[in-house]
């Protein structure tokens, strides 16, 4: 693995947006400047594969016969940011020098048994704004494909929440700036607050005792929130990957920052659980007990929690069925018929919590 710094612009200018073309004269390039780290590939042919990277970026997956990296790059302007709230549409392609530098960050701080759990660094592009990174876990599957298929592993679930709070403990305090000051941190970490927290209050005609709620919890996060702490902002199934064993590997640090409330990823990430669960009756009493189980495995590892940490993980979880209905990235595996139910969900949580 080269050393995770970033490396002098390339003569070529490239977008991965143009296609395999483009993509393929590019990878060309980089492979040259790669092969004295990774000797035992073998450079002659590359498979580029491009992979759905969603709204915010362009992503491939490219294999060469001993290894295999993907590629993600961020340019100027999100995809469809004319339907997008200003908070969403707004991030900056700076998030992949942000992730870049959570990535060489975390492969530092993570205790030796959970630096293969993130993405290793092996190419950051600057100029092109192209981040390179290995293969993290071959062969494993989302966690969101396993919960799709009716498969709620609570082992992967308690080795999730273990893994999440490895990253937000790993260097409390010490961590730098992911966005270049703490001020663009802490105004990252404020964009998704609102995002996913009143940014629903709009679409979702909620009660009022339930706007009152959201804003409280918006309150109670700006006086809870830890800097210096990596944490991720968009931890969500898509972004964990299962091995057969149980293993998990987290993916997709680039909205993160060193700015957050602890009880915001966990939230984020259990709300998510209980999604899949109202979406999938059948697997709504493991989804939960999943929920659980990753949430009490995290205190194991992560940073020490506030009297009211607990409250806010389930308030978080129920912005989040929430703002998958409502907010500007609906969930696209709910059906018409599962809405009322999600919507109750997401309301008891928020203003009850898991009692």
């Amino acid at each position: 693995m080269i050393s995770g710094e970033s490396h002098a612009a390339l003569p070529l200018r490239v977008s991965l947006a143009e296609g395999p073309a483009a993509v393929a004269e590019y990878v060309g390039q980089v492979a040259a400047r790669l092969a004295p780290a990774y000797p035992h590939v073998d450079w002659r042919e590359a498979r580029l594969r491009p992979l759905d990277a969603g709204i915010m970026n362009y992503v491939y997956r490219v294999e060469w016969p001993g290894q295999t990296f993907f590629l993600k790059q961020a340019l100027a302007q999100v995809k469809q940011a004319d339907r997008l709230g200003p908070d969403l549409a707004g991030v900056p392609p700076a998030r992949i020098e942000a992730e870049w530098r959570a990535l060489r960050w975390l492969a530092e701080a993570l205790p030796p048994s959970c630096r293969g759990q993130v993405p290793a660094v092996a190419w950051h592009d600057a100029e092109n704004r192209v981040l390179w990174t290995e293969d993290t876990a071959p062969g494993a599957a989302s966690l969101q494909d396993r919960l799709a298929a009716g498969d709620c592993d609570l082992q992967a679930a308690e080795n999730l929440g273990r893994l999440l709070g490895a990253v937000h403990h790993a260097g409390i305090g010490e961590t730098p700036p992911l966005w270049g000051t703490w001020e663009a941190d802490a105004a990252n970490w404020e964009r998704f607050l609102r995002m996913r927290t009143t940014g629903v209050l709009a679409r979702a005609e909620l009660p009022p005792e339930a706007e009152r709620a959201v804003h409280a919890l918006s309150e109670a996060a700006r006086r809870q929130a830890r800097r210096g702490m990596v944490s991720h902002l968009d931890a969500a199934p898509k972004n964990a990957l299962v091995q057969p064993d149980g293993r998990v590997a987290l993916l997709d640090f680039e909205l993160g920052a060193a700015v957050s409330d602890p009880a915001y990823d966990v939230g984020f990430l259990t709300g998510h659980y209980r999604l899949m669960g109202e979406a999938l009756p059948a697997l709504r009493d493991a989804a939960r007990q999943a929920a659980a189980a990753l949430t009490w495995a995290y205190r194991e590892t992560g940073p020490a929690v506030d009297s009211d940490w607990e409250r806010r993980v389930d308030r978080y979880a129920g912005v989040t069925l929430l703002y998958r209905l409502y907010g500007s990235s609906p969930a696209p595996y709910l059906s018409p018929e599962c809405w009322p139910q999600v919507r109750r969900e997401g309301l008891r949580l928020l203003l009850e919590g898991d009692a």
